[in-house]
């Protein structure tokens, strides 16, 4: 059993790295495509959705001078209301808060959960009496966990702020990979 652990503890270091070098590379294309064009990488996506919106949002139009200012208020606030939001199971929608898109957000969530799931692990391995070579194996395994958690904590969200954001998500998949490849190196035997 023991064995066991240690060997899905090891590979699961191959997993982690994947997902770590993938948002790492998948963010820094991102970003340079928007450093090229403002905006354009990171709202590409959006893109059908914007000019959707645009298209389906009618135009308040006043017909003849005898309708009450009761009654177009309302027609303005049912424009306003049809054309404010489209609804998302996941909250708000993603290209009034931020335009990284959803997709990257949720691999870096999978990253994370990985990185996790490898705590986890290591956590069992330690309470059943395996420790590493090195102490200094703990360390970069918080790194890994904490890494992601952190990045979403110091995200803005804010569309103008979206270059910044981004590169905090990078950042924390670059150490994400770094520090699970220094930890292997220490706990490896």
């Amino acid at each position: 059993m023991l064995g066991f652990l240690i060997q899905l503890h090891l590979n699961m270091f191959f997993v982690l790295l994947a997902a770590g070098s993938l948002c790492a590379i998948w963010g820094l294309v991102l970003l340079f495509m928007s450093r090229s064009r403002p905006g354009a990488a990171l709202t590409s996506a959006r893109q059908p959705e914007a000019e959707a919106l645009q298209a389906e949002q009618p135009i308040a139009e006043v017909s003849d001078a005898s309708q009450e200012p009761a009654d177009i208020e309302a027609a303005g606030q049912q424009t306003q209301r049809g054309s404010a939001e489209i609804p998302s199971p996941a909250g708000p929608p993603a290209s009034r808060t931020s335009a990284i898109p959803p997709i990257y957000r949720s691999a870096l969530v999978v990253t994370g959960g990985l990185a996790l799931l490898q705590a986890a692990l290591g956590g069992l391995l330690v309470a059943l009496g395996a420790t590493p070579r090195d102490s200094l194996h703990y360390v970069y395994g918080i790194v890994v966990l904490v890494a992601v958690p952190v990045a979403f904590t110091y995200m803005s969200g804010k569309l103008e702020r979206s270059r910044r954001d981004l590169l905090f998500l990078v950042i924390a998949a670059v150490i994400v990979a770094a520090a699970a490849v220094r930890a292997y190196a220490t706990g490896h035997p």
